[in-house]
């Protein structure tokens, strides 16, 4: 079994895109994403993100059976989780 484990991802794009190839090569059966998902900026940069995580997941999980796991750190609005429970599902 693999997992591929990363953090601090924030709204940095590149970050984001990177770890699609990652998954694809390496083919875990876990992505960890630890921590530190959304921009750090206003609250409504963070909501609005969400749009953008949807597309990461849905990439992510072309290349078989993979879960996503998050968990949300000191930089992302926690009243958000809901919001993070809905995209995971």
């Amino acid at each position: 079994m693999k997992l591929v484990i990363t953090s601090d991802l924030h709204q940095r794009i590149a970050k984001w895109d990177d770890l699609v190839p990652v998954v694809e090569t390496e083919r875990p059966r876990f992505v960890l994403i630890a921590g530190d998902l959304l921009p750090k900026h206003t609250f409504k940069q963070q909501t609005a993100f969400f749009t953008e995580m949807r597309r990461w997941f849905h990439d992510l999980k072309q290349f078989g059976p993979v879960t996503v796991l998050t968990y949300f750190g000191n930089d992302d609005a926690h009243v958000l989780e809901p919001l993070l429970d809905e995209l995971q599902a």
